[in-house]
């Protein structure tokens, strides 16, 4: 089919960060997160991603970027 651009409008940079701190409010305490470390962790690094870039990328993509901007001390977490 044919590509998203094609499509959809864009989303407004307001609305897009908008959406991601909204995601970022969901994990407040270890019960919010427990169980899902590994998904939470790499939706991290896609809305750093994001809010840097103003890209979406899947979680692979923002993964490598997020590695190659850590420290080397939080890199075995990704």
């Amino acid at each position: 089919g044919p590509a998203a651009e094609e499509l959809f409008d864009p989303v407004p940079e307001q609305d897009l960060f908008e959406a991601l701190n909204e995601t970022l409010t969901l994990w407040n305490s270890p019960p919010d997160w427990a169980g899902d470390e590994r998904n939470v962790v790499l939706t991290l690094s896609r809305i750093w991603y994001s809010a840097v870039t103003g890209r979406i990328a899947p979680k692979d993509v923002a993964a490598d970027w997020a590695m190659e901007r850590l420290p080397a001390q939080y890199q075995p977490v990704i």
